[in-house]
């Protein structure tokens, strides 16, 4: 006996960025190393930190953070985060670990050095999960990688980033099923049925509104964390297709950061770049030309 049938498969609450704005962060799966810095002389006292970069995967993401915590035995590192987002769970649990252990976050893009041929130190070091690698201040972090930011005990995020909210998104996953399935009838009019193969013929996703249970989840992590103020309006404020990038003022109003410098003065030897310039163009808050829209863009081009 064969039979179609519409099941549901998954129910998936994510969120993530947009076209829109995927060019700013980085949109492949999220990968968790300890970085050590590729500064030239600075062995054998290299600065470390632990790099997460790219989407925050459900079920995938946070035993990528549990294990490189592990292999730390208890050091300390900041967390440098570039990330779109992803799974909202993942996000806060990731969030909550990085609180349990006690440690800083900042919004920093990590560029990896490959190693050139014959260096045995590299390899000893990629042997370790250790990967030789360099800060880049310029960076993003938005939607649920705000959840992951908000853990920090201290938040950094320097004027060279991008820190950005919108709303909740669910989606729900169904499939077209095709199954088999074997009946049995018995002497005394007993009937047993066992299912013997299935195959899914057709996957369908669909966008649902996200439930207001979510939402006072969320506001109930970024509480515990202590960030403040108008956080879940900000959050409300931008459709799931686009991104509210939140302006320095209410960066410092929120707490989401507790310091308006990139972070880099948690790594013993490095200085953060100087600070660019902000100016105000038609009512759109602080911005600078290469973190502005195109159409704030051509005003401050207009105005110098």
């Amino acid at each position: 006996m064969t039979k179609y049938r519409w099941a549901l498969l998954a129910l998936a609450v994510l969120l993530g960025l947009t076209a829109a704005s995927a060019a700013a962060v980085e949109e492949t799966p999220m990968q968790v190393r300890v970085a050590r810095s590729a500064q030239p002389g600075c062995e054998p006292d290299c600065a470390e930190w632990i790099s997460a970069q790219g989407k925050i995967v459900a079920g995938q993401t946070l035993p990528l953070f549990k294990s490189a915590l592990r292999r730390l035995q208890g050091r300390k590192l900041p967390v440098f985060l570039y990330s779109g987002g992803g799974d909202v769970r993942e996000a806060l649990a990731i969030g909550r670990l990085i609180r349990t252990y006690g440690l800083d976050t900042a919004v920093i893009k990590t560029e990896f050095a490959a190693c050139a041929a014959g260096d045995t130190a590299c390899g000893k070091l990629e042997a370790e999960r250790k990967f030789r690698a360099t800060p880049q201040e310029v960076a993003g972090c938005a939607s649920a990688c705000t959840f992951v930011l908000a853990g920090g005990v201290r938040r950094f995020g320097g004027p060279w980033t991008r820190i950005g909210v919108h709303q909740l998104q669910s989606f729900m996953t169904y499939a077209k099923v095709l199954r088999n399935y074997r009946l049995m009838v018995w002497p005394d009019g007993h009937r047993s049925k066992t299912l013997i193969s299935e195959r899914v013929l057709q996957r369908k996703t669909v966008s649902t509104e996200a439930a207001e249970g979510r939402y006072s989840e969320v506001g109930q992590h970024f509480m515990s964390m202590g960030i403040t103020g108008n956080i879940m309006q900000l959050t409300r404020s931008a459709l799931n297709t686009s991104v509210h990038w939140m302006t320095a003022d209410e960066l410092n109003s929120t707490q989401l950061i507790t310091s308006r410098t990139s972070g880099l003065e948690l790594l013993p030897g490095f200085v953060p770049r100087p600070s660019p310039p902000e100016r105000r163009v038609n009512g759109c808050g602080q911005c600078r030309r290469d973190l502005c829209t195109s159409r704030q863009r051509r005003a401050l081009n207009r105005r110098a």
